[in-house]
């Protein structure tokens, strides 16, 4: 999940560096290190809970337990749909040829396993074999 969010930051980072003279690469870089601080100070704020928790037995551990787990979910969820929203990100990335868009990690599971059924059935259908 975090490496998601770091996937996301860093091609947000790269669009900033490599856009157009149109637009701000600074205010874009700020935007995405701004959610980034966020969601860091979330995963080890409720990771710490945790652990604090686990040693005085109230949760059996490993940390993060679920709940820490879904809160450090919820805060990814949202600066990634932060970023994936900012018009000016969209149209950076748009201009590269990349729909920019945000999901949960179970809706990107399912696209990712419509795409793999999608290429597989295309694969075989059309006999291409590896070079």
């Amino acid at each position: 999940m975090s490496r998601m969010l770091s996937a996301v930051a860093m091609a947000a980072i790269f669009a900033a560096v490599s856009s157009p003279a149109w637009a701000d690469p600074v205010k874009c870089e700020k935007a995405v290190i701004t959610s980034l601080l966020k969601f860091k100070k979330t995963h080890l704020k409720a990771h710490v809970k945790c652990l604090d928790a686990q040693n005085v037995g109230k949760v059996p551990g490993p940390c993060p337990d679920a709940r820490a787990q879904l809160k450090i979910q919820t805060v990814n969820q949202k600066a990634v749909a932060k970023i994936a929203a900012d018009p000016e990100m969209i149209e950076r990335f748009k201009v590269q040829g990349v729909d920019l868009r945000s999901s949960t990690p179970e809706e990107f599971k399912a696209h990712l396993n419509k795409e793999e059924k999608r290429w597989v059935t295309l694969i075989k259908e059309q006999g291409i074999k590896p070079e």
